[in-house]
């Protein structure tokens, strides 16, 4: 077993390291105007994430 992982390598990520969101939906505070509001609703997507692949040669 050792040495079927000794030619692997483990390969982490991470993505997002500065907390960005998307902005995926806006609820206006008002229907009769589409300026932006104060009472205007975000609908925010977090895109963090971390992965962790192991790559194995045999």
């Amino acid at each position: 077993m050792s040495t079927f992982l000794k030619g692997g390598k483990v390969q982490p990520s991470v993505n997002n390291l500065f907390d960005k969101y998307s902005i995926v939906g806006v609820t206006p505070a008002s229907k009769m105007s589409s300026i932006a509001a104060a009472g205007d609703q975000l609908t925010l997507l977090p895109a963090r994430s971390v992965s962790l692949a192991l790559i194995v040669d045999f």
